[in-house]
């Protein structure tokens, strides 16, 4: 997939403006010669699994109105429709097409991988160059137009898109192209399991114990995260007169497992995928009197406001959607 950026603005989505939506479903639907992943023929029901990073489900057999995304190792049922689209017939997504070339008959996720040496998110001295690639799951990262994030946002990028630059602080990288990501973003492989649930402590920051949503454990996101979601709920604070509290950022890959057994997918990622995992997403409150639920004016200046601190909701879990979930945040930078 080369980088691109695969969004637009949504005049009258009651999101604002920083708020954008998918509109081709990028990596979901190449066209291919034959049956992909496997040869079943048309009717024949069987079970298929998404390929890394993701695939998007479409409400007919064409690359147009995406309806959902599905990460890596989510499996799907239903059958080939013809040599270039499977229907899922099962599940929340029943009736949506995905690509054929997007499935695989094998789980990518029971494939196993050691640790990464040296440590992926390491870095050299500031004011050297390197090469990096983005960690995203399943999300578009964004660049800014200068080392800041209140500096305007610049095209997005892909994920496990491969980035060259400089690094001009230990939280930024000037791209050669001029923009610039945060390092919170970047590591040194594009094979997220062999890190994901397994981020070093030293690159997580608590949250203050303020942002505990009630009866929740104490939290962490990636310390560039961290910081950015404090700032937003300083000023979500001003607004409303209380704070944006947090029922769980960073995942282990002990917990990943704990909530994929009770939920499965697509609810919960298989382990090893979560964007929890790599502290890049953090669910606010969302139980029974939560104010952050869809339409309350919480939720508004959040989806309006997010994004000027990094933080965006993806379209996928947005009301109306399949797997709408008004809590989960993602760090896109």
């Amino acid at each position: 997939m080369c980088e691109h950026d695969a969004f637009t603005h949504t005049p009258g989505s009651g999101h604002g403006t920083t708020r954008r939506t998918l509109l081709t479903g990028a990596l979901a639907a190449p066209l291919v010669a034959g049956v992909s992943a496997g040869s079943a023929t048309a009717t024949t029901t069987v079970t298929r699994w998404v390929k890394p990073p993701y695939t998007d489900a479409y409400p007919a057999m064409q690359v147009k109105n995406a309806v959902g995304r599905l990460g890596e190792a989510v499996p799907v049922t239903g059958y080939f429709v013809n040599t270039t689209w499977f229907k899922i017939t099962t599940g929340k997504m029943a009736g949506t097409y995905v690509s054929g070339s997007g499935l695989t008959t094998t789980n990518p996720a029971t494939q196993t991988f050691a640790y990464p040496s040296p440590d992926p998110f390491s870095l050299p001295p500031v004011g050297s160059r390197l090469t990096r690639y983005v960690i995203s799951r399943d999300f578009y990262v964004s660049t800014r137009a200068s080392a800041s994030f209140s500096a305007a946002r610049r095209t997005s990028i892909a994920p496990r898109t491969k980035v060259t630059g400089k690094l001009v602080s230990s939280d930024w990288v000037r791209l050669d192209d001029g923009r610039y990501i945060t390092t919170a973003l970047l590591a040194t492989t594009p094979v997220v399991r062999a890190f994901n649930g397994r981020v070093p402590s030293g690159r997580l920051r608590a949250l203050p114990a303020y942002l505990r949503a009630p009866s929740a454990a104490a939290s962490s996101l990636e310390r560039v995260a961290a910081m950015q979601f404090i700032r937003m709920d300083t000023a979500f604070a001003k607004v409303f007169g209380y704070h944006i509290t947090v029922e769980e950022g960073y995942r282990s890959l002990y917990w990943q497992k704990h909530w994929y057994a009770q939920y499965g997918a697509p609810r919960a990622a298989y382990p090893g995928t979560s964007n929890h995992g790599m502290g890049l997403a953090v669910d606010i409150r969302s139980g029974a009197g939560s104010p952050f639920t869809f339409g309350t004016s919480a939720d508004k200046w959040l989806t309006a406001n997010g994004a000027g601190f990094g933080f965006d909701r993806s379209w996928w879990l947005d009301q109306g959607r399949p797997n709408a979930e008004f809590w989960h945040y993602n760090f896109i930078g």
